[in-house]
């Protein structure tokens, strides 16, 4: 198994690992030109799926960065917005072990690993939520609903980056028996 982890899409590696692999040049475009929406899309040998990360900001945003992957039968391609620190964290422990992983496997783990990193935000939403509860009960100012608002905004963006794993199309690997190969299903 081979994983090639490209850094920063920009990067003519980029380039030259996509010619390798016959990529489709409009996938590679998307890599590089960000914010895109989460998706999967099955290519002929591969798949190629945007993965939307949430990351919390020290101001209070949240920011959805992509990680882009590409799944072949015994290759996959990462690349990364940026160095993130969302896609460091997710992505370090599966490096760690990717000598003992086949390509689904690392796919899988990926997957995995965004989805957990929801469950934070999540956490941090459901707090915010509590908080503005008591302040409407307390207080009721115009400040407060500036920050419904604003919660609202981010429930709004958050909602397609959530349900990235549970859309028409289902990527099926080994934690659904498939042990040999990566398939996509459609609904």
């Amino acid at each position: 198994m081979i994983w090639h982890d490209i850094a920063d899409p920009k990067d003519p590696e980029l380039d030259r690992i996509a010619a390798q692999y016959n990529i489709h040049p409009l996938q590679i475009e998307d890599c590089r030109h960000r914010n895109q929406r989460a998706k999967v899309e099955e290519n002929s040998g591969y798949i190629f799926t945007v993965l939307k990360l949430i990351e919390h900001q020290d101001d209070g945003d949240f920011a959805f960065p992509d990680l882009d992957v590409f799944l072949g039968e015994d290759w996959v391609i990462t690349v990364r917005e940026s160095i993130q620190s969302s896609a460091t964290r997710i992505l370090e422990p599966i490096h760690a072990a990717e000598a003992n992983l086949r390509a689904d496997q690392v796919f899988y783990r990926i997957c995995d690993g965004v989805v957990d990193s929801y469950l934070p935000v999540i956490d941090h939403i459901d707090d915010f939520i509590d908080d503005l509860e008591d302040q409407v009960l307390q207080n009721p100012a115009p400040e407060v609903l500036s920050r419904i608002f604003d919660g609202k905004r981010t429930l709004i963006y958050l909602r397609p980056c959530s349900t990235q794993f549970g859309s028409s199309r289902d990527a099926k690997g080994p934690a659904h028996g498939n042990h040999g190969r990566v398939s996509i299903e459609r609904g």
